[in-house]
């Protein structure tokens, strides 16, 4: 076992450390709490099975070398970032129509995304470090930072998909649509940024260093989430639904 395994195995002992504090500051049983993560889980594995069977199509090798800038975006922002989004957004439902478990409050919502967020951050750790060949120093970085970036942008997605509900137990069909298309559209771009600097860098479209800020800007959103994580609890507890 090398020192990648390890720091995998330390990222896992982090994501649990967080579930456990997910718990206490949510106030939700462990059985919520396992249900949520089941389904992130499950959520990634069933991304990581489509994500495989389109890249192992024959024709995107040759989309990829013929048109490699668009190729980079919709790889990016579609196949990666919506996607990804798109079922943590759907594991949440999933979680609150089979668990049985109602959205209370926009809170409420807040924890349920970033507890499948746990879930899906474990699964993209664990095969990172399995599909890498060669992990460097920036690897590692960059793992570090995975289940912490999938924890705010299902925590941030939870948000809106809270906010969607509260509108609509008001009445408020319009507002609450919107909020749903923001809770998928702003961690999806938010969740493409880096990773598209990383596939510019990946593509040799883009100096080294440009990864690095990549790094620094997942660094950046994972605070500004944490910030706004804290300061939901304070507020939108308050929010509760009829």
């Amino acid at each position: 076992m090398t020192i990648y395994h390890f720091f995998s195995i330390a990222i896992i002992i982090l994501a649990i450390a967080i579930l456990t504090g997910m718990r206490q500051i949510g106030n939700i049983t462990l059985k919520q709490a396992i249900i949520f993560v089941g389904y992130g889980f499950i959520g990634a594995l069933i991304w990581v099975v489509i994500y495989m069977i389109i890249y192992n199509l024959p024709f995107v090798a040759e989309l990829e070398h013929q048109f490699p800038l668009p190729y980079i975006m919709v790889d990016v922002f579609i196949t990666e970032a919506f996607l990804i989004e798109f079922i943590k957004d759907q594991s949440v439902h999933r979680g609150v129509e089979s668990g049985k478990i109602p959205i209370k409050t926009v809170f409420d919502a807040v924890v349920f995304g970033a507890l499948v967020g746990i879930g899906f951050g474990v699964v993209e750790n664990i095969a990172d470090m399995i599909l890498e060949p060669n992990p460097d120093i920036l690897f590692l970085f960059e793992e570090a930072g995975l289940v912490l970036n999938n924890i705010v942008f299902g925590s941030m997605m939870g948000y809106y998909i809270g906010m969607s509900h509260f509108y609509k137990s008001k009445g408020d069909e319009t507002k609450g649509k919107q909020m749903f298309i923001a809770g998928l559209m702003i961690p999806s771009v938010l969740h493409g940024i880096p990773n598209f600097l990383e596939a510019l860098v990946e593509h040799h479209m883009a100096p080294e260093w440009v990864e690095w800020l990549a790094v620094a800007i997942e660094a950046v959103i994972v605070i500004v989430g944490i910030f706004f994580f804290f300061k939901w609890k304070r507020t939108m507890i308050k929010m509760r639904h009829d």
